[in-house]
């Protein structure tokens, strides 16, 4: 399992959150996740956490009792053939 939190002012970002498929749906995305939030806590006071899900991670976080506010497009260059 893995995962990143950065700081951004008193703003918490979490961000690839993430558990391989040998040990998916026993709670460690969940686990990471909250253990990531109360350390931005602790560590730099933060009071807002902005997560960002793929499909796969939107039922964890609606468990955990997040929201979802928006969506965002993922843009790529497409190379010259």
């Amino acid at each position: 399992c893995r995962g990143r939190a950065i700081r951004d002012g008193r703003s918490l970002g979490i961000y690839a959150i993430g558990s391989f498929g040998d040990v998916r749906r026993r709670g460690y995305g969940h686990a990471i996740t909250w253990a990531a939030i109360d350390e931005g806590r602790r560590a730099w006071g933060s009071e807002l956490a902005i997560l960002q899900s793929s499909e796969l991670g939107v039922g964890v976080y609606r468990a955990m009792g997040f929201v979802e506010i928006c969506r965002y497009v993922i843009y790529r260059r497409v190379s010259a053939a």
